[in-house]
């Protein structure tokens, strides 16, 4: 029997390259010491199940690369210092961009998820067609001109918008307060730039961002509900976003509240999200603060938008059974009251009801969950190199 293209027979097992058993270690050397903390030789050793002389090679190869260092020491069993290792997050950084209709801001992260550099926020321009184009562009020219002259390498660009994005091309396919429709911002970035750009939806990166850094750490499955301009959610499951056959999962300002909703049509924005925006009027995070002032109007405007989340928060619940459901956008705005009133709209209306728990990122939700997503595809090809 004829052996195939790559040496072997036909119909013989399939066994690993030395290059891909050397990208797996690698990849177990540099998560044990990302989630250990400096850890010796024999601790990675232990900790991996490798050989020794394999940790000895994988060390110095990873030390010459900069991607860790040696951090001092601790003495051993035979009473020889042994080396402690950390992981280097703070010498490579990655761009992270939020895009809305108030405007754009930017970020550099060190791998270890320190910001390291804030980019001035730009308007999104209301003379520009298409709106925040231009300014998305300024931002992370000057994110990626601040990594060069901090010299640290730039490794991955994030971009949070608030509309439905394909992945993994990035096409924002429906951003309605910027007036994008069938935008190839990807595409956009990469003419530009050559590294690896993630564009990313604003509830996604928010329940992202909770899931990783906030109040959603430690959970397994998690669902961030954004009320801004409109309505979104953010579902993380098992460590990944979870998007639906045509990445439009969680467009949850969508649902249609009753039976009233098969009279009209909804192309732009959701029954959901529309009665929303009727009943709180320009801000729910203003109508927020009337309602928890005792305002006799906005208790009651207040109540009917509670309602209405309730209804969405009950869906999301019978369907996902999330561990976690975190109120984030303007709702985070009045924590307690936020969660106090959606409990109570739940509670013996549901099967299991999930813990609910205020953002704790606040503003900082979107543009710490796109460049958590950044860091992901960053150290993807770190680790595989």
């Amino acid at each position: 029997m004829a052996p195939n293209r790559n040496g072997a027979a036909p119909g013989a097992p399939k066994t690993a390259t030395t290059r891909v058993v050397t990208k797996i270690n690698r990849t177990a050397v540099l998560d044990a010491i990302r989630a250990s903390g400096p850890m010796t030789r024999r601790d990675i050793q232990e900790h991996t199940g490798l050989s020794s002389a394999t940790v000895e090679r994988l060390c110095s190869s990873l030390v010459a690369e900069g991607l860790i260092v040696a951090d001092g020491s601790e003495r051993s069993a035979r009473g020889r210092p042994a080396v402690l290792y950390r992981h280097a997050g703070e010498g490579r950084v990655v761009a992270a961009v939020e895009v809305s209709a108030s405007g754009v801001r930017g970020r550099l992260v060190d791998l270890d998820g320190r910001v390291v550099y804030v980019a001035p926020e730009l308007p999104c321009g209301d003379g520009e067609a298409p709106r925040g184009v231009q300014a998305t562009l300024r931002v992370t020219e000057d994110l990626l001109e601040a990594a060069r002259t901090l010299n640290k390498p730039c490794l991955a660009v994030g971009v949070s918008v608030p509309g439905a994005v394909s992945t993994p091309e990035g096409r924002v396919r429906n951003a309605v307060e910027l007036g994008w429709y069938d935008l190839p911002l990807g595409d956009i970035l990469r003419a530009r730039h050559e590294l690896p750009i993630v564009i990313e939806n604003d509830a996604n990166a928010v329940g992202y961002g909770e899931w990783s850094r906030g109040a959603g750490v430690g959970s397994e499955h998690l669902v961030a509900f954004v009320l801004g301009n409109g309505a979104g959610a953010g579902i993380v499951s098992g460590g990944k976003i979870l998007r639906g056959n045509r990445s439009a999962a969680g467009e949850i300002g969508f649902l249609l509240a009753d039976r009233s909703a098969f009279d009209a049509l909804y192309t732009l924005q959701g029954d959901l999200e529309t009665r929303i925006a009727t009943a709180s009027g320009p801000s729910v995070g203003a109508l927020l603060d009337a309602a928890v002032a005792g305002e006799a109007d906005a208790v009651r405007a207040a109540a009917e938008v509670f309602d209405y989340v309730g209804i969405a928060c009950a869906a999301l619940s019978a369907v996902l059974d999330p561990e976690v459901i975190v109120l984030a956008g303007q709702l985070a705005r009045q924590p307690q009251y936020s969660v106090k009133q959606v409990r109570q709209r739940l509670v013996g209306r549901i099967t299991f009801l999930p813990n609910l728990i205020a953002s704790q990122l606040g503003d900082e939700a979107a543009l710490t969950g796109v460049a958590q997503i950044a860091i992901d595809r960053a150290r993807e090809s770190i680790y595989l190199t």
